[in-house]
């Protein structure tokens, strides 16, 4: 008895490790497992674990599958399996509070270099593709704006905060920052909304997105009074 307790644990264990399947396939798309810095291209029916990152160039796409569900990631994007997941508003607060303090040390930090280095991506062990530090974390925001379209809110908001912790660069991209900022409105999330807000405000923006933040900012100073 003791036997087929331990074989239906370990059972369990396996199936409870998310497996996704690559339904299809279109263009350019490449995965990435764990800490490796190789990437090899994605085929049409591989079997895909969490903890696999993919990347789609321009103009590819890929469909993935996992259990009932059904998961698109469009072009020009960077999404860590292990993101696509349902967290609670909790764990979204929690690992914003995280992201602050480690934060904290990079601001102390002077006469840094620019973001403005190459990142090379090593495809099938010889073939290199070179893309800018910038365009990486574009396409991680591009990524991280899907989860958020497919329900992924919170793992959305959290991978959005650390591409801009990871990729300062993409801090300047106002219509990124303001499309996660209404995110956290929209979560009720409202003293972190107005944080964000005002860190916006300080980019250059145009009349809309000036007029957009605030419009929010008032919103936010009202629900905050009551």
């Amino acid at each position: 008895m003791k036997k087929i307790f331990l074989i239906l644990f370990i059972m369990a264990g396996f199936l409870s490790a998310q497996i996704f399947i690559v339904k299809k396939v279109k263009g350019d798309v490449k995965a990435q497992i764990g800490v490796s810095e190789k990437w090899h291209p994605v085929k049409k029916g591989e079997m895909l674990k969490s903890e696999t990152t993919l990347m789609t160039n321009k103009n590819s796409n890929v469909l993935l599958v996992f259990g009932d569900e059904k998961f698109k990631i469009k072009n020009f994007a960077i999404v860590s399996l292990k993101d696509i997941k349902k967290l609670t508003t909790d764990d979204l607060l929690l690992a914003l509070a995280l992201g602050n303090l480690i934060d904290v040390p990079q601001k102390r930090e002077k006469n840094k270099s620019p973001n403005t280095a190459v990142y090379g991506a090593e495809f099938n062990g010889n073939i290199k593709t070179i893309i800018s530090k910038n365009d990486f974390g574009i396409m991680r925001l591009n990524g991280a704006k899907q989860l958020a379209e497919n329900g992924y809110v919170e793992s959305a908001i959290i991978e959005a905060m650390e591409t801009y912790r990871k990729y300062p660069d993409t801090k300047s991209l106002s219509g990124y920052r303001i499309y996660f900022a209404d995110l956290l409105v929209k979560k009720n999330l409202y003293d972190e909304a107005l944080t964000e807000y005002k860190k916006i405000n300080e980019l250059k923006l145009d009349k809309k997105e000036k007029s957009h933040i605030k419009e929010q900012v008032t919103f936010l100073k009202k629900k905050l009074l009551k």
